[in-house]
């Protein structure tokens, strides 16, 4: 009877301990996954050469707040790499890259409504040219 007492409590203690070290180990191993983790260097170099693309076909002329937001995130990216946060530098060097390009694409857009605003006055131009032409020359 005294040995089968001493195997229930040796059980009920190895098992009491058994589950706190094993969430110990996951807690530990989930830990050094996540701060192994390669720093995302693709992702902030492509968000920094389409900064710098950015800069130099002169966009902020026409979008100076959104690239100054992909900078920011950019900025925080490179934050979160020396804080190792690999998964926030990765999140933010992305929406660097995508705010970069709606800055790109914003500055697009208010050239080609320059342009076309040109043009229409290019036409109208020409329109009242070719009356006057007219009427000189019936």
């Amino acid at each position: 009877m005294k040995l089968s007492n001493y195997s229930s409590s040796t059980l009920r203690w190895s098992m009491s301990l058994w589950l706190p070290m094993a969430i110990a180990c996951l807690l530990i191993l989930s830990n050094g996954c996540a701060s192994s983790q390669p720093p995302p260097t693709k992702s902030l170099l492509a968000a920094q050469i389409a900064i710098d693309n950015a800069e130099r076909d002169r966009i902020s002329e026409y979008a100076a707040a959104e690239l100054t937001q992909a900078r920011d995130l950019l900025n925080r990216a490179n934050l979160a790499v020396t804080q190792k946060n690999m998964l926030s530098a990765e999140r933010f060097a992305q929406q660097s890259q995508v705010t970069t390009q709606l800055a790109v694409s914003r500055a697009e857009l208010a050239k080609a409504q320059v342009i076309n605003t040109e043009m229409t006055k290019s036409i109208a131009q020409l329109d009242q040219e070719i009356q006057r032409n007219e009427r000189e020359y019936p």
